[in-house]
């Protein structure tokens, strides 16, 4: 169907890359957060509640360090 409307409106191109790169930006962007970001838990059968594990003093936000030094 897409290539169909670039045959027949080939200024509509551009419109079609810039669109089909955002969605698979933002495809790959959500991807990586689920894969590289401690935040957030995807197994709920072996650790149901994470946040009972933390413990008093434990450092989880990365950030957190970050601005603290920079004061």
């Amino acid at each position: 169907m897409v290539l169909s409307v670039i045959r027949k409106a080939p200024e509509v191109i551009p419109l079609v890359v810039i669109v089909g790169g955002a969605c698979t930006a933002g495809i790959g962007f959500t991807i990586r957060q689920a894969v590289k970001n401690p935040d957030a838990s995807w197994d709920r059968k072996n650790n149901q509640h994470p946040w009972l594990n933390i413990k008093a003093n434990e450092q989880v936000k990365v950030k957190d360090d970050v601005i603290a030094n920079v004061n």
